[in-house]
């Protein structure tokens, strides 16, 4: 069995809130595996996940329920500012901020009813009967041409006899030999993937995402040369990498850069077809 929880509780880009009930969702996926008793399974996730708290489960709904309401009561606190992405592990790890007796005892009492997301996902599974490992994998090295990282588990049933093992990478960014002999390819770039396809205006059926770049977009780079690998494809079309034809982009700023100008160049993000090719 082969698949995975949503991502938005766990993803960096969000509030990373342990009440937050996606960041709980995970326990579906345990109840499907309960029922279906597969030999394997596969779950994969946001490397995000492995820094996530997450309320545990050997509590009562009365208790989960002053959790959430004391978490609610802590991240509202001015104090943790700019850090609010990361404010439940801010403020249950380093309690120095916390102000009184009141809310120094509040990040005691969450403290003691969270657990991080990976050591709740293997108490959970174990309980129906599975041994789980985890590792981050680089999609990079396995041959997909683009820097992609997530976390995946890897869970067996105890009575199958199977033993978990990861793949060893087969790319490397030259060709190269491992000390135990095993053959590494060189990383796949932008050209081993899109460099066969004709011009966008001879393809039918292709479309590229032509909005406006946000400040977001522009606040890091986003090109890759047709010799590298691509950076990681997004689900939002906003956020594609740019092809590598377009021109350049120069920092210019803190979290700021610019379209380099280059005669007969402008920027355009990755098709549809180039996308699904990365």
């Amino acid at each position: 069995m082969i698949g995975g929880p949503p991502c938005e509780a766990f993803s960096l880009a969000g509030k990373r809130d342990p009440s937050d009930p996606r960041a709980r969702l995970f326990y579906d996926y345990v109840d499907v595996v309960a029922r279906l008793q597969p030999y394997v399974f596969v779950m994969e996730n946001v490397e995000g996940i492995l820094t996530m708290l997450t309320i545990r489960e050997d509590v009562g709904e009365e208790v989960k329920a002053k959790v959430r309401e004391a978490l609610r009561k802590l991240l509202d606190l001015e104090n943790v500012g700019r850090r609010r992405r990361a404010a439940p592990q801010y403020v249950i790890r380093g309690n120095s901020h916390a102000k009184g007796q009141g809310e120094r005892e509040l990040v005691e009492f969450v403290r003691k009813h969270l657990v991080t997301a990976p050591e709740a996902i293997r108490q959970a599974f174990g309980k129906v009967g599975y041994d789980v490992e985890w590792r981050v994998l680089n999609a990079l090295d396995y041959g997909v041409p683009q820097e992609r990282e997530r976390v995946f588990f890897i869970g067996a049933r105890r009575d199958s006899g199977v033993r978990v093992e990861f793949p060893e990478p087969t790319h490397a960014p030259t060709p190269t030999v491992t000390i135990d002999g095993r053959r590494l390819e060189r990383y796949r770039t932008l050209r081993d993937a899109i460099g066969d396809l004709p011009p966008l205006e001879q393809r039918v059926g292709d479309e590229v995402y032509e909005g406006s770049f946000s400040p977001i977009y522009m606040s890091r780079n986003r090109y890759k040369s047709w010799d590298e690998p691509s950076y990681t494809i997004l689900a939002s079309a906003r956020h594609i990498p740019l092809h590598p034809d377009s021109p350049r982009m120069v920092k210019v700023g803190e979290d700021r850069w610019v379209f380099a100008e280059e005669p007969g160049k402008k920027p355009r993000r990755l098709s549809v077809r180039e996308c699904a090719r990365v």
